[in-house]
């Protein structure tokens, strides 16, 4: 009862400013969900691993220890190539901490390593 008293007793302006409060947390909870619902989608049949280097991802559900992750010059997104013998097998695209938007290529020269592998 103390509150029904003391939310007649508000003014439009205190009213109007706590509908508007609500508003903007309803907006942050539909931005929460929506963000919520694309990670679910990223991560659902992914692997979570860590490299040796330390790079945190995820890849597909496929991914065994000993798989390397690959940048292919043109390419979107990192890959996963298993050796097979001689020859390399691509498993699937993944997901990579520090390596989505162009840094392997853009870190220290003597890091980088170039080479042609026949995949099969």
């Amino acid at each position: 009862m103390l509150k029904a008293l003391y939310d007649a007793n508000e003014s439009r302006d205190e009213q109007q400013a706590s509908a508007d409060n609500m508003e903007l947390k309803w907006e942050q909870w539909e931005t929460t969900l929506r963000l919520a619902e694309a990670v679910r989608r990223t991560v659902l049949g992914r692997k979570f691993f860590l490299s040796k280097s330390g790079y945190m991802g995820f890849g597909p559900r496929a991914l065994q220890k000993g798989d390397m992750i690959y940048i292919l010059l043109g390419c979107d997104v990192p890959l996963v190539i298993r050796r097979v013998g001689k020859h390399y097998r691509l498993v699937g695209e993944c997901f990579v901490w520090g390596l989505m938007d162009g840094e392997a290529l853009e870190g220290r020269k003597e890091n980088r390593k170039f080479e042609s592998i026949p995949l099969r």
